[in-house]
């Protein structure tokens, strides 16, 4: 399965916006299969929301999964990609650009467009 950048930010959001442990995400959008599998990448490998994730039912595919909350790193990246100008901003940047879509490239392209948003204000940040 390929990983979708706008499903991590809708479960980053969800998880921050959850007032208590997410066990099921429910969404139109994205199939089960899908939001389990990016959960699995969430809380295991980039580690950004705290929490269990494990394939469950032997074959793969299905995700039993409790998503308790962001951690420092996971706000963060949140914070960066929350607002939808950059967000779609960041990612054709990145497309235009041939770049490939990475947790350090999104920062750092999200980034830079908040700072030219805060210099276009008269602030300026190194």
């Amino acid at each position: 399965m390929k990983r979708d950048w706008d499903v991590v930010r809708f479960i980053l959001t969800q998880v921050e916006a959850a007032e208590s442990p997410i066990q099921h995400l429910d969404d139109t959008t994205y199939p089960n299969d899908v939001l389990g599998y990016h959960a699995n990448l969430l809380v295991n490998d980039a580690k950004l929301i705290k929490g269990s994730c494990r394939i469950i039912g032997g074959t793969g595919g299905e995700y039993g999964y409790t998503l308790k909350n962001l951690n420092w790193d996971g706000h963060n990246f949140l914070e960066q990609i929350r607002d939808e100008t950059v967000w779609e901003k960041t990612k054709e940047k990145l497309r235009s650009t041939g770049v490939a879509f990475t947790i350090e490239t999104i920062k750092a392209v999200a980034g830079a467009i908040i700072k030219d948003q805060l210099k276009s204000i008269g602030i300026e940040v190194d």
